[in-house]
């Protein structure tokens, strides 16, 4: 019961922040070089708590079950998580790109919350954008899709770790969510706006704040229905959908590092290792 109930605080705080996050550049528009900090920030926290807390804790759990076979599991279940996030980023752009013959989609860069493509430069609120009204409206579309996809996956790490009432393995989760969500958040909205305008923005903010809550209290109803009184059952559940979100962590974090490239500057540089070092906070954290 009070797993039940700190599950559904932390998916009301999830939902809430991520669309006010949203809801700045439809008041006041951040500076891209201040985005670019926060999303860095968030990308170091991304890759620290898949390989730090998520991918452990969900091998540890797994183990714990006498698994007769859990390396093969642990995996195939990484890789399924990390294919999963793949193919929800690239196949709408190959379907984009058969349907409209040499058009290149555009794509969504976390790091600098725009669009861009390898033949156009980047849309800046006061650039026409290099492709057609239609083009566009496909492309954004397709992103929408993909980081709701993204933020359930979110979500399905958030579930499973509030399962095993481990209260450190739950705030470092929640907070590397937030951190990331925050500026994706912001850059969806930003780009639906241009395209959409407010009202269509703010139900795209809507579905995106959801999603993650949704996939969180989903996740947790089938880890504790299927186990029902079956304890080692529940663990195995947690520990197969933490590994899972752990590989769809790693391609986040991965993709994001390779769309925004190397630092630009000592700050970022900082910024970036800083967020890689908060999840070593859960170290000194009580384990319930």
């Amino acid at each position: 019961m009070q797993s039940a109930v700190t599950l559904l605080i932390l998916c009301l705080l999830m939902a809430v922040s991520c669309y006010l996050a949203g809801l700045v550049p439809l008041i006041i528009p951040l500076s891209q070089q201040k985005i670019r900090l926060i999303s860095v920030f968030g990308t170091g926290i991304l890759i620290s708590t898949a390989l730090l807390v998520i991918i452990p804790e969900g091998v540890d759990t797994l183990y714990s079950t006498t698994d007769t076979s859990p390396r093969a599991k642990v995996g195939l279940t990484l890789l399924a998580g990390f294919l999963v996030m793949y193919l929800v980023d690239k196949l709408p752009a190959v379907s984009l790109a058969s349907e409209n013959g040499s058009f290149l989609p555009l794509s969504f860069d976390m790091s600098t919350s725009r669009f861009s493509n390898t033949e156009n430069p980047p849309l800046s609120p006061s650039s026409p954008p290099p492709t057609s009204s239609m083009h566009q409206h496909d492309s954004v579309k397709s992103t929408s899709v993909g980081l709701v996809i993204h933020a359930l996956a979110d979500g399905i790490a958030l579930g499973a770790s509030v399962a095993t009432e481990n209260s450190a393995l739950e705030a470092i989760i929640f907070l590397a969510i937030m951190v990331h969500k925050a500026p994706a958040a912001f850059g969806l909205a930003a780009v639906v706006l241009q395209a959409g305008g407010v009202s269509r923005a703010k139900k795209t903010l809507a579905i995106f704040s959801l999603s993650a809550p949704v996939g969180a209290i989903l996740t947790y109803l089938v880890i504790t229905i299927l186990g029902s009184s079956d304890t080692a059952l529940i663990q195995w559940w947690t520990a197969i959908l933490l590994i899972f979100s752990g590989g769809t962590f790693l391609y986040v974090a991965v993709h994001v590092m390779q769309e925004s490239g190397n630092a630009n500057s000592l700050a970022e540089l900082l910024v970036s290792v800083g967020g890689m070092l908060v999840p070593l906070l859960t170290m000194f954290m009580p384990d319930d």
